[in-house]
């Protein structure tokens, strides 16, 4: 299994310093050994973001690094004009020398819908009709610069199960995470669709690539990282409890309880991802970075303290 990072862009600071760390913790990512680190897409600032063009990131990160694959986890494709999609994917992949891999979805933002003039709840149809033409785009030949590779290296970000199945019609790589919160029932549910959809896709003479999602703070012992981790996830709680994710009064011992993130020392980190179900149906395991607390520095001693034990170029 590959292990990868993701990191949301996240941050209270100005964009220019928020996205230059970004670039920063690629580059460590990159040397620490890490199979790839992909970035998310946030429009208009949602939930403290400051990368609505990630691919215009991806491409200044290229330059930063040298093997490491790079990847979009993920853009919202029902918002895109296809057309552009496969130029600035293209462009990047040749910047990259190969290292793109072009991971996309639905959207989970109505506001985001709204503005780009997308009936939300249409997005799935909308999507489906956009990666038929984003594919051709692909595969025609007639973009400049031209990069065929990039079709081979789509993924679909989905947790239901007519999401596995488009992402089989479209030959594409699968990224799930979770829902609302952990939950044992979920996770098993996603265990037999992952385990599904890589026999199917073995028995089609595809590869049966799976990205799962799953968030990790890494720090000399426990007490250490529940120290440095509290400010940043009882924010996100307080935050979440106004929109419904969480029910009032949850607190941040309840949010390591359930598990929403691995924490601890590399070793203990590995011992929490080892009992999640959904670990052996995965090709890659993209761990998710907590910005923007724990800070920058943290974060970074983070990733390279897990990589010491569990990355191996």
């Amino acid at each position: 299994m590959r292990v990868g990072l993701i990191t949301h862009v996240v941050g209270d600071a100005n964009s220019k310093d928020v996205l230059q760390e970004t670039v920063e913790l690629a580059r460590a990512a990159d040397n620490a050994g890490y199979a790839s680190f992909w970035v998310a897409q946030h429009h208009f600032g949602s939930h403290h973001g400051h990368a609505p063009s990630p691919l215009v990131l991806l491409a200044a990160i290229a330059q930063h690094t040298r093997r490491i694959e790079l990847g979009t986890a993920v853009i919202t494709a029902a918002l895109e004009n296809p057309i552009r999609l496969a130029e600035d994917a293209a462009t990047v992949d040749v910047l990259s020398a190969g290292r793109l891999q072009l991971g996309l979805g639905a959207g989970a933002d109505p506001y985001a819908s709204r503005i780009f003039g997308v009936k939300h709840s249409l997005r799935h149809s909308v999507l489906r009709e956009r990666l038929g033409s984003l594919c051709r785009e692909l595969e025609d030949g007639r973009i400049r610069p031209q990069a065929s590779g990039v079709r081979q290296r789509l993924w679909l970000a989905t947790g239901s199960s007519e999401g596995y199945e488009l992402a089989r019609e479209f030959d594409m790589g699968i990224l799930a995470g979770r829902k609302a919160s952990p939950n044992a029932a979920e996770d098993r549910t996603t265990a037999e669709r992952l385990k599904r959809f890589r026999r199917k896709q073995t028995a089609s003479g595809h590869d049966p690539r799976t990205g799962l999602s799953r968030t990790m703070f890494c720090a000399g012992d426990r007490a250490e990282a529940h120290a440095l981790l509290r400010p940043g996830v009882e924010r996100w709680i307080e935050e979440r409890v106004k929109t419904g994710r969480f029910a009032s009064g949850y607190s941040f011992d309840d949010y390591l309880r359930d598990g929403h993130i691995a924490v601890g020392t590399a070793e203990q980190i590995n011992e929490q991802l080892n009992q999640d179900p959904c670990i052996e149906h995965a090709s890659d395991l993209l761990l998710n970075i907590p910005q923007s607390h724990p800070n920058f520095t943290d974060n970074l001693n983070s990733i390279r303290l897990f990589a010491r034990t569990h990355i191996h170029d």
